[in-house]
C-alpha cells in the first residue's frame, strides 16, 4: 500500500464517520524516506485545515498548538519558531 492508497482510505473514513462539512486531511511533510514520522488521525473542526474553506496546505498538524509542545520537547523545533507559533491566535473552524 502506498500513500495515495491511504489517502483514498482516509477520504472513505471521513465520508463514513466524519463531519460532512469537513475535509479529510493527510500528509504535510516529507513523503520520501523521512527521518521521523508522526501519524495524526484527528481531522476535527479544531484543526483549521479540515475546513472546506481553508485554501492553504491541508495537513493534520496545522492549527493544533499542543503538538508543538511535543516537538520542542523532542528538540525537533527551533525555540524562536516555537515561540512564534505559540503566540498566534488561530481561529479554529467549528
Amino acid at each position: 500500500m502506498n500513500l495515495k492508497d491511504l489517502n483514498k482510505e482516509y477520504d472513505n473514513l471521513q465520508k463514513k464517520y466524519g463531519a460532512k462539512e469537513l475535509d479529510s486531511i493527510y500528509n504535510g511533510g516529507c513523503d520520501d524516506n523521512p527521518d521521523i514520522c508522526f501519524v495524526f488521525m484527528n481531522p476535527t473542526g479544531r484543526n483549521i485545515a479540515s475546513s472546506k474553506d481553508w485554501k492553504g496546505l491541508k495537513s493534520p498538524w496545522i492549527g493544533t498548538k499542543n503538538i508543538w509542545d511535543l516537538f520542542i520537547e523532542l528538540d525537533l523545533l527551533d525555540k524562536e519558531i516555537y515561540s512564534n507559533i505559540k503566540s498566534k491566535n488561530i481561529c479554529f473552524a467549528s
